[in-house]
């Protein structure tokens, strides 16, 4: 995987610089994404795919309770 995947995923998910460097110590140990191993590069990787279908799964559920909503609301 390459720098611009990460940040195009890191860009999808409006993370902060903050989060995002918080995200690439936490998980590689490092302050940049030019000091990620290949190693390091793909833990980067899976960790922000989880986050990208975590939030995909949150406003899906919030989408499908909102349309749950609105059919209660119409009379039978």
């Amino acid at each position: 995987m390459s720098i611009a995947a990460i940040h195009t995923i890191k860009s999808k998910l409006r993370m902060s610089d903050r989060e995002y460097r918080a995200l690439l110590m936490r998980v590689a140990g490092v302050t940049s994404s030019k000091q990620l191993t290949a190693e390091g590069d793909k833990a980067v990787v899976r960790a922000l795919r989880a986050m990208e279908r975590d939030a995909y799964a949150t406003a899906l559920k919030t989408r499908l309770d909102q349309e749950q909503d609105k059919l209660s609301d119409v009379p039978f």
